[in-house]
């Protein structure tokens, strides 16, 4: 048991279908790191999901600095529910009740993880957990524990 550094999430499985890459452009103002989850203002451009969202359309590819202008555009990974992707809890372990459950998406410091300790505003599926899939690097009582998520297709669907 350890406790492990946070990683925003990343796609691990794409289940056979390619990752289908876009480009919009930036809200002046915007700025994030590789791996957070992004959404279209209602002027169609690129925010970064705050947390507790269920509006996550994109992952961020690179980190972006604010531009100073909304005409820069990046290229971001459009999310399908079938996507699998890594992450890690935002302050504790994963039990292994919690896999199959929905939970929250937390934003802190540019850095997206999941809470298994809420349930409310649910944004992420967990499909598995760190210990299953490389019992070698991930121990059930880790803390900040890594586990592979599934972003809920209504959460999804409702940003667009």
């Amino acid at each position: 048991m350890a406790t492990l550094t946070g990683i925003n999430p990343r796609i691990v499985k794409d289940n056979g279908t390619p990752v289908e890459f876009v480009e919009h452009n930036i809200l002046n103002g915007e700025s994030w790191s590789a791996g957070q989850f992004l959404n279209l203002n209602n002027d169609g451009l690129l925010i970064e999901s705050v947390d507790g969202s269920v509006l996550l359309q994109f992952l961020a590819v690179t980190g972006q600095a604010d531009p100073g202008n909304s005409t820069t555009a990046a290229k971001v990974a459009v999310l399908r529910s079938d996507l699998v992707l890594e992450m890690h809890d935002l302050d504790g372990t994963i039990p292994a009740s919690a896999k199959g459950t929905n939970f929250k998406m937390d934003l802190s410091s540019n850095l997206c993880s999941i809470d298994v300790d809420t349930v409310s505003t649910p944004s992420l599926k967990i499909v598995q957990i760190g210990f299953e899939y490389d019992s070698l690097a991930n121990n059930s009582a880790d803390t900040l524990a890594r586990c592979r998520v599934q972003v809920l297709s209504s959460v999804i669907d409702s940003a667009k």
